[in-house]
C-alpha cells in the first residue's frame, strides 16, 4: 500500500497523470478484496492490483477512460452469471465495487520573459487551473511581479541547461531580444523536450530568421508542428496587452483540450 502513496507522489513531481483505483465493496467470492488498491497510468501500466483476471483488465479499460475526462466514478462489476453492474465473464460469484479517482496534475506553462505580455499572461494562466512559471534575466522585472507563483531570476541559457523540463509542459516565449527567443527553442529541440505547444511572440520575419537559425544549430528538419507564431488564436483586438495574452491563453486552452480553432499562425497561409 505504501508504494502507491510513493508513486503518486512521484507522479506529482514529475507532472504526469494516473488513475487511482481502490476496492471499495466486495459481496460474495473473488479475489477482490476492499482496500485493495491500483495506479493505472497513461500508457495503461499499472501498479498494485485489485484482483487480477477480466476483472482488472476491465478496470484499467475503464481508468483510461477516466483519465481522458477527468471524471471520477463508481463502477460495479459481477463476477459470476447473474446479477447486476458490468459482468467480468468470471464464475468465482459475488461482485465488487470499484472507484475510480482521477489523478491529474496542473499543466506547467515555462513563460519566458517578463515583459508586459509575460506578466499580464502570468496573472491570467494562474486563474485557469495551469502552473505558469515566468523566467527572466531581469531582476528588477521578477521583482516588480506582483502576482503570486513561481517567478525566477536566471540567465536564460543556464536555466535551460540546468532544468529538468515536467514532459507535455508549454514554452511561451516573449523576452525582450529575439537572440534569447532562438536560444531558447534551439535548446528545446536539441534536448528533445516534448511540448505540444512552443508561443512564440514574433513576426514572420523574425520567426523565419529563428527557424532558419534552428535548423543550422539542429543539422536537420525540425518537426515544427508545435510551434505556433505570431502566437494566439485570431480572435481581434488591439496591442492592448490583457487583449493579446487572452488571445494566447485562447490557443493554450485550445491546444490542452484539442480543439479547432483559427490560428494566427495559420492565416495567410
Amino acid at each position: 500500500m505504501d508504494a502507491i502513496y510513493k508513486k503518486i507522489y512521484e507522479l506529482e513531481q514529475q507532472g504526469r497523470d494516473a488513475v487511482l483505483v481502490t476496492v471499495v465493496n466486495k459481496e460474495g467470492e473473488g479475489p477482490a478484496l476492499a482496500g485493495k488498491k491500483m495506479l493505472v497510468y497513461a500508457g495503461g501500466e499499472i501498479t498494485g492490483t485489485v484482483g487480477g483476471g477480466s476483472l482488472e483488465y476491465l478496470a484499467v479499460k475503464k481508468a483510461r477512460e477516466v483519465m481522458q475526462t477527468g471524471i471520477n466514478t463508481l463502477e460495479h462489476y459481477n463476477l459470476g452469471d447473474e446479477g447486476e453492474g458490468v459482468h467480468t465473464g468470471m464464475a468465482c460469484g459475488g461482485s465488487v465495487s470499484l472507484f475510480f479517482e482521477a489523478i491529474t496534475q496542473q499543466k506547467r506553462v515555462y513563460i519566458f520573459g517578463a515583459g508586459h505580455i509575460g506578466k499580464a499572461l502570468f496573472e491570467l494562466l494562474n486563474r485557469l487551473n495551469l502552473r505558469a512559471v515566468i523566467i527572466d534575466d531581469r531582476k528588477e522585472m521578477i521583482d516588480a511581479l506582483e502576482a503570486e507563483g513561481d517567478k525566477i531570476h536566471a540567465d536564460f541559457n543556464a536555466y535551460m541547461n540546468q532544468t529538468r523540463f515536467v514532459p507535455e509542459s508549454y514554452f511561451v516565449l516573449a523576452t525582450y531580444k529575439h537572440r534569447h527567443d532562438g536560444l531558447i527553442i534551439n535548446q528545446i529541440f536539441k534536448r528533445g523536450i516534448r511540448t505540444p505547444y512552443i508561443g512564440i511572440v514574433a513576426s514572420k520575419k523574425t520567426l523565419n530568421e529563428l527557424i532558419a537559425s534552428l535548423k543550422k544549430e539542429t543539422g536537420e528538419n525540425p518537426d515544427m508542428s508545435s510551434i505556433y507564431a505570431p502566437v494566439g488564436l485570431d480572435i481581434g483586438g488591439t496591442d492592448n496587452p490583457w487583449e493579446i495574452v487572452l488571445s494566447i491563453a485562447a490557443e493554450i486552452q485550445a491546444v490542452r483540450y484539442g480543439k479547432k480553432a483559427y490560428h494566427l499562425k495559420d492565416k495567410n497561409k
